[in-house]
């Protein structure tokens, strides 16, 4: 039992809660903690004498919700005494990286779990390069090492296969698809109970910005050379064609029955209206609950909308072919401009965690890809409205329009011709809305005018 293993056996339930409320990537600040426990401890093998203990740890949360949830929480000791999240320190970036080069297996002192490392390439030098936090990460941590791997380290732990790394695997090994990072490495937690995955290596994209900065810029950039949008419409659609191929890979081998496509039918269209439909009745309730403390536009665009509740039920009732749409197959699933990378090459698709409020298994459930277009379409609704603010005569929805219709060209140009898929595509984008309206009334008031105004375009 190394320094950091003792001390982490001596940290209280408080100490605990202490570390995981003050951390940037704890989710569940909604629900307080009452209990907090170590389940297991694996000491990391130290190098060299400037090296703090370390170890990797997986903690048990309970809250006063009743909900649980099994978190990873890399601890390193200090010289000061304290222990601290060991991701921050460089000496434990390097032990990781040396773990993943060496297909090394990290085990808990009683021998019953290990932490086990498996390169999917040759990693020989990755601990020799420089290392540091990764940026952007909200719900987990990401270490870069130097131009070639970003590893992420996922926080909350769930049992079984993690949607991400088993597309990204399928994307690197089994088909020619190459707009996301190849998959050098996993990270598996394995106990008696099953295994966790809890980190993919994935090679690093270099001198790349994320897509909504990109697009963030461009459009500043266009109104000040009076709405002429330079190459970003050229730009979005070649987004629009990478978005076409990445969905043709994913259904491409129809003999795996953890990605083949299968036929959407009725009773898959009527999910999918009865799910669009609590999420407008869940909505509109909220809205009447909070409209009068809204900012006035916003407030006055609420109370139109609140009257107009029989209208938008009619859209999500619009007649759908099931034969007609195609079938469904594995997707992104939670497709915006945030899970795209800018780079000199082009773009790179990233992220395929799917909606962290879903459970694994419905992040790994097929879907209609169509429903990744309804992701991407709001979020150019997001990134025009915010980047008309402060800026005289911009005209948002003349530049959503832009980038919705490149983005469509790109990705299929007979699409908005076709009655089917269209009308699929509304109606996933109408559940996209009232969800980001929810949202936006929870989290964000000022911020609700942007899904209220793209309600309003809904309604004639």
């Amino acid at each position: 039992m190394n320094a950091a293993e003792q001390a982490l056996r001596a940290l209280t339930p408080a100490a605990l809660i202490e570390q995981l409320s003050a951390a940037r990537w704890f989710g569940a600040r909604g629900d307080a903690i009452t209990s907090a426990r170590l389940l297991e401890v694996a000491a990391m093998p130290e190098q060299g004498e400037e090296a703090e203990p370390a170890a990797l740890t997986r903690v048990h949360v309970c809250f006063t919700s009743g909900a649980a949830a099994d978190y990873q929480v890399p601890l390193a000791l200090h010289k000061d005494g304290q222990v601290r999240d060991a991701t921050q320190q460089a000496s434990f970036c390097r032990q990781l990286a040396h773990a993943f080069a060496r297909g090394a297996e990290v085990p808990t002192q009683d021998g019953d779990a290990a932490w086990s490392f498996e390169p999917l390439a040759d990693l020989d030098d990755l601990d020799e390069l420089p290392s540091h936090p990764g940026g952007g990460e909200q719900s987990n941590t990401s270490i870069v090492y130097g131009e070639r791997a970003m590893l992420k380290l996922y926080r909350r732990l769930e049992p079984g296969m993690h949607p991400e790394v088993e597309i990204c695997r399928f994307l690197t090994t089994r088909t020619q698809f190459r707009g996301t990072p190849p998959l050098l490495g996993v990270l598996r937690l394995r106990t008696p109970a099953g295994e966790t995955i809890a980190g993919m290596l994935q090679a690093f994209v270099p001198h790349a910005t994320d897509g909504w900065s990109h697009v963030l810029t461009a459009l500043k950039d266009s109104a000040e050379r009076c709405d002429d949008p330079g190459t970003l419409g050229p730009e979005i659609e070649a987004l629009g064609r990478l978005t076409a191929e990445l969905h043709a890979a994913l259904g491409s081998d129809p003999d795996d029955p953890d990605f083949a496509p299968r036929p959407t039918e009725d009773a898959d269209l009527q999910r999918w209206r009865d799910a669009a439909g609590a999420q407008l009745t869940t909505t509109l309730a909220r809205l009447a609950a909070r409209h009068t403390s809204l900012p006035a536009d916003a407030a006055t665009a609420a109370q139109a909308l609140l009257g107009r509740a029989g209208a938008l039920r009619a859209r999500l009732a619009a007649p759908i072919s099931a034969a007609a749409v195609g079938p469904q197959s594995r997707h992104h699933g939670d497709y915006h401009l945030g899970q795209v990378l800018h780079a000199r090459d082009g773009w790179h698709i990233i992220d395929f965690e799917g909606e962290p409020a879903r459970t694994l298994h419905e992040r790994r459930a097929p879907n209609h890809p169509i429903r990744d277009l309804a992701g991407m379409l709001r979020s150019f609704a997001y990134v025009a409205a915010v980047a008309a603010r402060g800026e005289p005569g911009a005209k948002p929805s003349k530049w959503e329009h832009t980038l919705r219709t490149a983005f469509l060209r790109g990705y299929d140009p007979t699409l908005t011709q076709d009655p089917e898929r269209s009308a699929l595509l509304a109606l996933f984008e109408t559940e996209r809305l009232f969800y980001e309206l929810s949202y936006e009334l929870g989290s964000r008031p000022d911020w609700a005018w942007i899904p209220l105004a793209g309600i309003a375009a809904l309604l004639p």
